[in-house]
This record gives structure tokens, sequence and C-alpha cells, in this order.
């Protein structure tokens, strides 16, 4: 309801933003008593910033100061809500990073906390870089998506029946998830897509292009690989 009815007067500062995008997360979890409150009501946090904010009295530094305060607190909060050992986040405003924070730590043995160039593996976040790109290209005419992945990608053997790349970012395509000899495939970083390509090219489809669905790693993999030649450039670069 605070999303839909209160919105309208929220100015879009980074301290709202975060408060929202982070209110279902805090719900149910132990806290020091410094983080119950927005732990056990983020919507009444968030009421109460939004009035803060419009409240014309609030000179604009110490808004921005008070807004920085409170998004360190929420993202602590989350770390705690999640039972990670720590994130980093980041807001963007009108095309520009306004705040950026880091709670936790990078490594708990060695005590090091997260901070601003701390490395975070994506895991499956990185299949919406890899449909947003491939969007992006039919939008500008490289990438047939209705065409065989096998006629763009020239290196994929000629063993499927045909696939295409929409298949692929839709899960129909019959490509395996991963299986049992995966099971330690996370640890190894592929130099190339090629080469994680590899990995899976000479598997049986789970069923034909389109019959089913079957949420697969390895399609997105191969849709980047899509990607990469018809954008004739490096995907991982």
């Amino acid at each position: 309801m605070l999303m839909s009815c209160q919105i309208t007067y929220m100015r879009p500062t980074y301290a709202t933003a975060l408060v929202l995008a982070l209110m279902p997360l805090f719900h149910g979890c132990a806290a020091h008593r410094s983080l119950a409150e927005l732990r056990a009501n983020p919507a009444k946090v968030a009421t109460q910033i939004a009035i803060s904010e419009k409240s014309s009295s609030v000179k604009p530094a110490d808004a921005e100061t008070s807004a920085t305060r409170v998004s360190n607190l929420i993202l602590t909060a989350l770390v705690e809500a999640n039972g990670v050992p720590g994130m980093g986040a980041a807001v963007w405003r009108n095309d520009d990073v306004v705040w950026t924070g880091s709670a936790g730590y990078r490594d708990v043995e060695l005590k090091q906390r997260v901070n601003a160039s701390t490395v975070f593996r994506l895991a499956s976040v990185s299949k919406v870089f890899a449909a947003t790109a491939a969007a992006k290209l039919r939008e500008h005419g490289s990438l047939n998506i209705d065409a065989p992945v096998r006629s763009i990608v020239g290196y994929l053997p000629d063993r499927w029946p045909a696939i295409t790349t929409a298949q692929l970012a839709a899960h129909t395509s019959g490509i395996p998830h991963y299986q049992a000899v995966d099971e330690n495939r996370g640890g190894h970083r592929f130099a190339t897509v090629r080469e994680a390509v590899g990995v899976f090219q000479d598997r049986d489809l789970l069923f034909a292009p389109q019959s089913n669905y079957h949420y697969s790693s390895f399609g997105y993999t191969l849709l980047t690989a899509g990607v990469e030649e018809s954008a004739v450039q490096s995907y991982l670069n």
C-alpha cells in the first residue's frame, strides 16, 4: 500500500528508494535494538523518511546526511536479514551514482570488510544482462532471435534440432540445466564463452525445442555465445 498510495509525494532520493526496495526483506529478524523498528515496521520508517524529506525546514545538506545514515542502517539490517556475510549497494538517480554503501565482511575468517571495490559473484543475476544484450541487438537488427543459433554460433556442433535464441532466453530450448557431473562446476572460471559452451555442447536435449519448459543456465551460456557472435566482440569484456 505504501508504494502505491504514498510514493506520489516522495522525492526520488536514495534513502526512500532503498527503503522501498528492501521493505519486504526485513520481517521476522532478530535484531539489536537500534535496528528493531526498521525490521519490525519498515513501512513506518519509509513513511517517516518521506515526511521528513517533504518538510521544507530540513536543509538539503542535513537531508543528504540523514539519507546516507539511514541507507547505511538499512544495508546493515539487510545483511542480518538475509544471513549473508556482507553486501554492497548503490543507488542511481538521473544517470548518476548518488550513494554507495557496504556492510559486513568479504572474508569472515580474516575479518576483511566489504568495500566499494569488492567483487561479488552475480550467479543467475547475470542472465538479465544476457537477455538485455540480446534484446538490444535485435532492436538494432544485429540478431535474428528466430534464426537457428547454430547459424550464428559457427562452432556449435550440428547434433541438435534447430534451437533459436528466443527459445534459449525463454528456457524452452531443451538444453539441460546443471547435472550431477557439474556439481563442482561453479568454482571454475572459464576464459571464454566458447570454452563454457564446450561443457554441454555434446549433451542430449531433454525434449524437442519449444515443446516444454526447463530452466537452464547452460541455455543462457549459449545465448551469450549468440550475443557475442552477433556483436562481433567478446561478451566477457
